[in-house]
């Protein structure tokens, strides 16, 4: 067996490796004060590895390597032997990370390059396939799934119209209000702090984007309230993202996000996407917002996240500090995030 090989790439080119691109990335990676570098293991031609990590805050002149926000790309070919995965821990082992953290794309299965144990289940993700939607209303309403249309049904009837804005383009008072209902949304349904995207990850995010992410707003037909609003990214694998969105109390009466997502399921289906990923719920955060994922799919697949702990003496003596954290979930960094 030839030995592995891992290093840093020189290759800067983040965004190819990015679900949202390379302006996504760095809002994320200035919000999480943290270094973007790629990893890559190499041994024969057949086997490599890529993983896109962001280096954290240090403890105690440690850092954390982690997924960024999202799904990361992945370059594989096969699972990992016990061997080459303990190369793997000696070399994050001599650059000071005390444990590795990754987000797995679901769609692409990438939870296979490591062993079971390492593999922990934390939800599942959701989409709907556009391959039923024309940009006829009653066409692309049958594509829907059934339980959803007489909702979308009755926003439409209530009067609710969407707006989509590239975000580049939007003004300074729609991301206001986007941040604000987003924050209320995040405040009211208990989420932890790992969530909450401070205003200047806002600001940067839409005075930065590319032409992959777009704003679709829900407005109330007799006054033009934004009742309800979203942020969608378009990948160039395919397929079209949910990323954020909030719900005022009158847009979850008339159903509004039900529309923004028929809306967002037309517009890029129109674009030439093939699915619409809806993102997931985790089980950490109940079973109301996976419910109306699933409800609105015509596809589920399992989310897993892995995790190696390359210390783990100072790794338990942090994360026992922090009474009833989960092991295998969330970062040490995000146990003690503050200020988000």
């Amino acid at each position: 067996m030839a030995s592995i090989d891992w290093r840093w790439s020189p290759n800067h080119d983040f965004g190819n490796h990015y679900v949202g691109g390379a302006n996504l990335l760095d809002s994320l990676s200035k919000f999480e004060n943290a270094e973007i570098r790629i990893l890559e293991g190499r041994g024969s031609a057949d086997k490599p590895w890529r993983f896109l990590l962001a280096l954290g805050t240090s403890i105690e002149g440690y850092c954390e390597a982690f997924s960024p926000y999202g799904y990361s790309a992945f370059g594989h070919t096969g699972p990992m032997s016990k061997t080459e995965l303990g190369v793997l821990r000696s070399f994050l082992q001599s650059e000071n990370i005390i444990d590795l953290f990754i987000r797995h794309n679901p769609w692409q299965h990438s939870q296979a390059i490591f062993p079971d144990a390492l593999n922990y289940r934390a939800g599942s993700v959701f989409g709907l396939g556009l391959g039923g939607f024309t940009g006829d209303r009653e066409t692309d309403l049958a594509a829907v799934p059934q339980k959803r249309r007489s909702t979308v049904r009755r926003s439409i009837r209530e009067g609710v119209e969407v707006v989509v804005t590239p975000a580049h383009s939007v003004t300074v008072p729609q991301r206001d209000d986007f941040v604000r209902i987003y924050r209320e949304t995040m405040h009211a349904s208990g989420a932890r702090k790992f969530y909450f995207f401070n205003s200047d990850f806002f600001k940067g995010l839409f005075r930065d984007s590319d032409a992959s992410l777009y704003l679709f707003e829900a407005l109330s037909a007799s006054n033009g309230k934004v009742l309800a609003s979203a942020l969608f990214v378009g990948d160039v694998g395919g397929a079209s993202h949910y990323f954020l969105s909030g719900a005022m109390p009158e847009g979850k009466v008339l159903n509004a996000t039900d529309l923004i997502i028929f809306r967002a399921a037309q517009f890029f289906a129109g674009l030439g996407f093939d699915q619409l990923n809806l993102g997931g719920a985790t089980t950490l955060i109940g079973s109301g917002l996976a419910t109306f994922k699933k409800s609105w799919s015509s596809m589920e697949e399992p989310y897993f996240v892995s995790k190696i702990v390359c210390d783990t003496e100072r790794y338990m003596r942090h994360r026992g500090t922090a009474a009833g954290s989960e092991t295998n979930t969330f970062l040490l960094r995000d146990l003690f995030a503050t200020g988000r």
